[in-house]
């Protein structure tokens, strides 16, 4: 989870008092992990809004509030209650979440608090789930499925290790401008996704969010990155959403016949506008967001008819090579993102059905754009 820095919350009033937190749970343990976890968070500095409610369901946790508390801080924790987990050791023997080495890394304070989640998810089955469900441990390295996803996201690995189960409950603390640290956010880490959620915020020593309710349930939901789509989601976190609006392109190299390539990167480090560069052999972009709202004028018609331009065609010959462009990576995309989905489904239940119901919003997305021609 990428950690932002706009829309910092305001800071909380510090307080010592007992939790005032609600905890709505119906999976035993779960109240009474989480009410430690505040009283621990709020003697060491922290604080939590009164309106806060931790609602568990099914093994499912997340945050809500009795009301639609939009743009009112919600939680702030300082950076010695984050957890680093870098040098922590797991035991991916077990279908619970166990840690064997690396406490001495710890304060006191990390130790405990780390304790306490890791007990809060063996409470509520968080490794089992990831075993069962997670695109990641369900897929089998080398199948066709891995390769599949792989055409699409680069640098995907199978793995049913704890470590990437924490992947998906972690962020990365910048400590200085070259290295990051990977930490449980207590508290915050139960937070539900959605792209319009809250950032994160980092502001005098703490770390905390805004509520953000964005539908008509009492959910208050924070982002896990703003240009993430459907199949990054899936392969990352875990799960099927319909919610982003726009599809990424997989890494594509098309010819540009005498005039260069276009050549397209899928990186996750995606900063609106996304970048071109040109020489003389090729156009190069970091990645290539396909949306249905937009079309494709800007983001590529235009950039490949001037460079085709810049090369020495002629005005027909550019705008003939910039559609045709349009038209192939969208075709591409699909071709991909339906294989996607054949492979998907034949995978079964589990991270399969996740990733189908994914491809099946990502191929959608392509056709809406498709449509606007």
């Amino acid at each position: 989870m990428p950690l932002s820095t706009v829309g910092a919350p305001s800071v909380l009033a510090k307080t010592n008092a007992p939790p005032s937190l609600t905890v709505d749970a119906e999976t035993p343990g779960v109240v009474e992990a989480v009410e430690e976890i505040a009283r621990i968070l709020l003697a060491a500095g922290a604080t939590l809004d009164p309106g806060l409610i931790v609602l568990e369901r099914s093994g499912h946790v997340t945050l809500a509030s009795q009301e639609d508390l939009s743009g009112r801080a919600f939680i702030d924790l300082p950076t010695a209650t984050l957890i680093p987990t870098d040098h922590l050791v797991w035991d991916d023997t077990s279908t619970d979440v166990t840690v064997v080495a690396g406490h001495e890394s710890l304060t006191d304070l990390q130790r405990e608090l780390l304790d306490l989640h890791i007990a809060l998810w063996n409470a509520t089955g968080k490794r089992r789930h990831f075993l069962d469900h997670h695109p990641r441990a369900t897929t089998e390295a080398g199948s066709e499925l891995a390769a599949a996803i792989g055409e699409i996201r680069p640098g995907f690995v199978p793995s049913a290790t704890t470590a990437t189960l924490l992947r998906t409950r972690t962020f990365g603390l910048s400590q200085n401008d070259t290295t990051k640290s990977s930490v449980i956010m207590p508290i915050l880490e139960l937070a539900d996704h959605h792209p319009q959620g809250a950032p994160y915020g980092l502001s005098d020593g703490g770390l905390g969010a805004q509520y953000r309710h964005v539908d008509d349930t009492a959910i208050t939901y924070v982002r896990y990155g703003p240009a993430r789509d459907a199949i990054d989601l899936a392969c990352h976190y875990g799960f099927a959403t319909n919610d982003p609006e726009f599809a990424i392109s997989a890494p594509l190299s098309l010819d540009l016949e005498a005039f260069g390539e276009l050549d397209i990167k899928r990186t996750l480090n995606r900063r609106a506008p996304a970048q071109w560069s040109a020489d003389s052999e090729e156009l190069v972009i970091n990645y290539l967001a396909l949306d249905p709202r937009v079309g494709l004028f800007e983001s590529l018609y235009l950039p490949v008819r001037k460079y085709v331009e810049s090369r020495g065609a002629g005005s027909e010959m550019a705008r003939n090579l910039a559609m045709r462009a349009c038209h192939t990576v969208i075709q591409l995309n699909k071709e991909l993102v339906l294989s996607l989905g054949e492979h998907a489904i034949a995978n079964g239940a589990g991270g399969g059905d996740i990733l189908a119901a994914a491809a099946e919003h990502q191929w959608q997305l392509l056709d809406a754009v498709e449509t606007l021609g």
